[in-house]
């Protein structure tokens, strides 16, 4: 609970009479870096572009082989 809405809630008016209340644990530091974590990768993706294609590699040119040497492009065809 946020803590003007527990000082509202107890009827006190200084955040200051309410920190005898809080405790704060590392579980709860823990689960707050997380919630903030997440919000930013939210935010992150929102402003990605919505085609996933922009980040794909490219295809490997073919231009090795028709050159007379071995290019990548046969190396890749062997892997695959």
């Amino acid at each position: 609970m946020k803590l003007p809405v527990l000082a509202a809630t107890l009827g006190h008016a200084n955040l200051r009479s309410v920190m005898k209340y809080v405790h704060i644990t590392a579980e709860h530091i823990d689960d707050e870096m997380l919630r903030i974590e997440q919000i930013q990768l939210e935010r992150a993706l929102a402003k990605m572009p919505s085609s996933v294609d922009t980040f794909l590699p490219l295809p490997i040119a073919e231009t090795g082989e028709d050159q007379g040497k071995p290019g990548k492009a046969s190396e890749y065809r062997e892997r695959r």
